[in-house]
Protein backbone atom coordinates (compact mmCIF):
# COMPACT_ATOMS: atom_id res chain seq x y z
CA UNK A 1 0.00 0.00 0.00
CA UNK A 2 1.64 3.36 -0.59
CA UNK A 3 -0.43 5.30 1.43
CA UNK A 4 -4.13 5.03 3.34
CA UNK A 5 -5.88 8.33 5.18
CA UNK A 6 -9.17 8.31 6.42
CA UNK A 7 -11.60 11.09 7.83
CA UNK A 8 -13.28 9.44 9.76
CA UNK A 9 -14.47 5.92 11.06
CA UNK A 10 -12.57 2.43 12.14
CA UNK A 11 -10.65 0.48 9.60
CA UNK A 12 -10.04 -3.21 9.65
CA UNK A 13 -7.27 -5.24 7.31
CA UNK A 14 -7.74 -8.76 6.77
CA UNK A 15 -4.99 -10.43 4.70
CA UNK A 16 -2.02 -12.86 4.87
CA UNK A 17 0.26 -10.15 4.27
CA UNK A 18 0.16 -6.50 4.81
CA UNK A 19 2.89 -4.01 3.26
CA UNK A 20 2.93 -0.53 4.37
CA UNK A 21 5.26 0.81 1.72
CA UNK A 22 4.74 4.72 1.23
CA UNK A 23 6.97 5.31 4.13
CA UNK A 24 7.23 6.90 7.77
CA UNK A 25 3.95 8.25 8.40
CA UNK A 26 2.01 7.15 5.40
CA UNK A 27 -0.65 5.72 7.18
CA UNK A 28 -3.29 8.40 8.94
CA UNK A 29 -6.61 8.66 10.23
CA UNK A 30 -8.50 9.73 13.39
CA UNK A 31 -10.57 6.00 13.60
CA UNK A 32 -8.91 3.11 14.95
CA UNK A 33 -6.94 0.62 12.66
CA UNK A 34 -7.05 -3.03 13.14
CA UNK A 35 -4.68 -5.26 11.26
CA UNK A 36 -5.50 -8.66 11.32
CA UNK A 37 -4.28 -12.22 9.85
CA UNK A 38 -6.85 -13.81 7.75
CA UNK A 39 -6.78 -17.30 9.30
CA UNK A 40 -6.90 -16.66 13.22
CA UNK A 41 -3.93 -19.48 13.78
CA UNK A 42 -1.58 -17.87 11.53
CA UNK A 43 1.67 -16.63 13.08
CA UNK A 44 2.07 -13.26 13.75
CA UNK A 45 5.50 -11.55 13.94
CA UNK A 46 6.09 -7.56 14.56
CA UNK A 47 9.31 -5.81 14.43
CA UNK A 48 11.40 -8.28 12.51
CA UNK A 49 12.01 -9.50 9.15
CA UNK A 50 9.00 -12.24 7.79
CA UNK A 51 8.70 -15.65 6.82
CA UNK A 52 6.47 -16.99 4.17
CA UNK A 53 3.98 -18.35 6.58
CA UNK A 54 3.61 -15.43 8.89
CA UNK A 55 1.44 -12.28 9.01
CA UNK A 56 4.08 -9.88 9.69
CA UNK A 57 4.78 -6.15 10.26
CA UNK A 58 8.55 -5.17 9.80
CA UNK A 59 9.97 -1.88 11.08
CA UNK A 60 9.33 -0.63 7.95
CA UNK A 61 5.45 -1.08 8.21
CA UNK A 62 5.76 0.17 11.94
CA UNK A 63 6.94 3.17 10.75
CA UNK A 64 4.50 4.09 8.71
CA UNK A 65 1.78 4.04 11.26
Amino acid sequence: MASVTTSGGDVTLSASEIDFAGGSGSVSGSGMLILQPVSPTQAIDIGRGSEAAQFDLTMTDLAAL
